[in-house]
């Protein structure tokens, strides 16, 4: 079956409500359907109750890290193949260990346009 792109869901999962928002319009902007998640935890149960074609996460958030998401789903037979894009303002140690969980990693602060492309990149690889 081949991914609509205009028909994509993408699940942002961001602590900082701001940064959230201003990602979810833009996607929503270019046509994209959007939900939202407070942190790791949140994105576990939107992810059990819609169908997510891309996750955008923040890499530090409490209670459940984007780094803790993404380890958990790539551990679950469901969701192993679920492209996850890490977005981050920290320094990353060794960016090769982390792009073994996503298919990109964005540095904050993160240009929209940049985000927007990644994630149809990482929609066309699906297709």
């Amino acid at each position: 079956m081949r991914l609509k792109l205009d028909s994509a869901t993408i699940l942002i999962v961001e602590d900082n409500i701001e940064v959230r928002e201003i990602f979810s319009s833009a996607l929503e902007n270019n046509g994209y359907k959007v939900l939202q998640a407070g942190d790791g935890f949140e994105a576990l149960v939107t992810i059990e109750n819609d169908r997510i074609d891309v996750i955008v996460t923040d890499l530090r958030m409490p209670r459940l890290s984007g780094i803790q998401l993404a380890s958990t789903l790539k551990n679950s037979p469901r969701f192993r193949d679920l492209p996850i894009i890490g977005v981050t303002a920290t320094p990353l140690a060794d960016l090769e260990f982390m792009l073994g969980f996503f298919v990109e990693v964005l540095f904050k602060p993160c240009d929209v346009n940049l985000l927007i492309s990644a994630v149809e990149k990482t929609l066309l690889r699906q297709c």
